[in-house]
């Protein structure tokens, strides 16, 4: 249950920073140097992505790592 919680916070992550950083999947793809298909699975499932993934797209974004890599954090804090 949790990593099926902390998968949908990480998409909701995703989905917001794409939006405010003007980015598609396929502009993200070729950003991180992944192939399109792989990015949609990596957006669907994010807990596949490796550390070196995570630290490229949180760059790219620009998502504090911190709160991608454990998001239920944040929850405590509020």
């Amino acid at each position: 249950m949790n990593t099926y919680i902390k998968n949908a916070m990480r998409q909701e992550m995703i989905r917001n920073a794409m939006s405010s950083e003007k980015i598609n999947r396929v502009q993200l793809s070729k950003k991180m140097q992944i192939c399109y298909p792989t990015m949609l699975t990596k957006i669907k499932q994010p807990d596949t992505l490796s550390l070196k993934q995570i630290e490229i797209l949180c760059h790219i974004l620009r998502i504090n790592i911190n709160l991608f890599t454990n998001p239920l954090n944040t929850l405590k804090n509020d």
